[in-house]
């Protein structure tokens, strides 16, 4: 999974059900995996307005492992990865989401009481944890083979168009 750089994505995997794709670690590879999810969300017959919360769930959290993961490598070559796997499971469309990253795990974080505190208040973080758990059904994090794995499980409305 090492050594990708941006435009190397590819595919493992693929089935009718779901797919997972790797993508470098940084914000050049936020394009690639915004369009990887709308196309399989798409192929997977997901409605639109489902593939944009995942897509926006998605991004929070690949955004939280460039801009806050240990990892540095100054090694282009040796570039961070993070694999996403998109599927379908019942009613729900799945997304998994795996680094390799110190283990952190995000639902720690998830305080949707301090959103009633005064702005001035607040403390620093945490509210994309609050965002992501808003548009789930259910979130799990997992630690497995040193990979940070985040799972989270929508709804497909039926009332939404595909």
């Amino acid at each position: 999974m090492w050594g990708l750089a941006p435009g190397d994505e590819v595919y493992r995997f693929m089935s009718d059900t779901g797919a997972i794709q790797s993508f470098a670690a940084s914000s050049e590879s936020l394009p690639a995996l915004m369009d990887f999810i709308a196309l399989r969300s798409s192929d997977l017959g997901v409605p639109r307005g489902t593939s944009l919360r995942l897509q926006l769930v998605a991004e929070e959290l690949f955004t939280n492992t460039f801009r806050h993961g240990i990892s540095r490598v100054e090694d282009e070559e040796q570039r961070p990865t993070v694999s996403v796997r998109i599927e379908l499971a019942g009613e729900d469309i799945e997304l998994t989401y795996e680094d390799a990253e110190v283990a952190w795990n995000p639902l720690d974080r998830r305080n949707p009481a301090h959103l009633q505190l005064p702005l001035a208040q607040r403390p620093v973080g945490g509210l994309g944890v609050v965002l992501v758990d808003s548009f789930a059904e259910r979130i799990q994090y997992e630690r497995i083979d040193e990979r940070n794995r985040v799972r989270v499980w929508m709804r497909c409305d039926p009332r939404e168009r595909p």
